[in-house]
């Protein structure tokens, strides 16, 4: 009659001790916290991004309609509220091109979660574009390059006097 085996006898087989496995699972721990932070923060740089596009966009856009409507068309940065919105010149607000509600910008939520209106250099934070497509500020035409609006601590708008034309500018992280 053959006797069981004892562990010192046993060969080829292999365990994991509780010791081990708790290794295994603290870096695999690790490892994943390390990609959720990065994840975080390269989804915070695409937000931003997006939101400079965005914004570069809709300014463009203010524009056009007031060159081609012959209206004036305001752009209202409300750093308080984290938002931007389009108005005409008597403060009612624009309508999307799909008409389907007012064109306000928020920031701080949805698709722009992590983004912060930071700053603006505009008097009374208005931008006006004339019917001729020239911008203005609140009492007449802009004299210098001006910052238009900082997002956060990376990017900035700057709004060129006489054209109207935008650069942006990328302040590192």
């Amino acid at each position: 009659m053959r006797e069981p085996m004892r562990s010192a006898d046993r060969r080829g087989e292999h365990g994991v001790t509780l010791v081990e496995l708790t290794v295994v699972l603290g870096i695999a721990a690790l490892l994943a916290l390390v990609a959720i932070l990065k994840t975080t923060a390269s989804s915070e740089s695409v937000q931003t991004k997006a939101a400079v596009k965005k914004l570069q966009a809709d300014i463009q856009y203010a524009q056009e309609l007031a060159m081609n409507l012959g209206r004036e068309v305001q752009v209202r940065i409300d750093l308080d509220n984290n938002r931007y919105l389009l108005t005409w010149s008597d403060g009612t607000p624009l309508r999307t091109p799909a008409g389907a509600r007012d064109y306000v910008v928020q920031f701080g939520t949805g698709d722009y979660r992590a983004v912060r209106l930071t700053g603006s250099s505009l008097p009374g934070y208005v931008l006006r574009f004339r019917p001729d497509g020239r911008p203005y500020h609140l009492t007449g035409p802009l004299g210098e390059r001006l910052l238009l609006a900082r997002l956060g601590t990376r990017y900035a708008i700057m709004i060129e006097p006489t054209t109207g034309n935008l650069e942006v500018l990328s302040l590192g992280s």
